[in-house]
């Protein structure tokens, strides 16, 4: 009976983790690349720097641990502002 009841509360842990990762970590930064438009975030919680590679090899990438509050997003890394496309 305890080994059942150690079990059941790893699952939970397990699958309770997988569900915070799953709700509250969200793409930010990504983009530019290739002529692609350029999408910027504002995390409210933790943002942390994926990737961040030189135009030649690839656009630089973010995660926001926590809630996107608003996305802004620019013709290219420099370029004027334009509309977001949800994706």
């Amino acid at each position: 009976m305890f080994k059942s009841r150690v079990a059941r509360i790893t699952l939970v842990i397990v699958i309770g983790t997988f569900g915070a990762g799953f709700f509250l970590v969200r793409p930010c930064t990504s983009g530019g690349a290739m002529g692609a438009a350029y999408r910027t975030c504002q995390c409210r919680g933790i943002e942390w720097l994926i990737s961040d590679r030189s135009a030649a090899d690839g656009p630089r990438r973010s995660a926001c641990l926590g809630w996107v509050t608003g996305r802004t997003c620019y013709q290219s890394r420099a370029g004027p502002e334009v509309p977001c496309s949800e994706q």
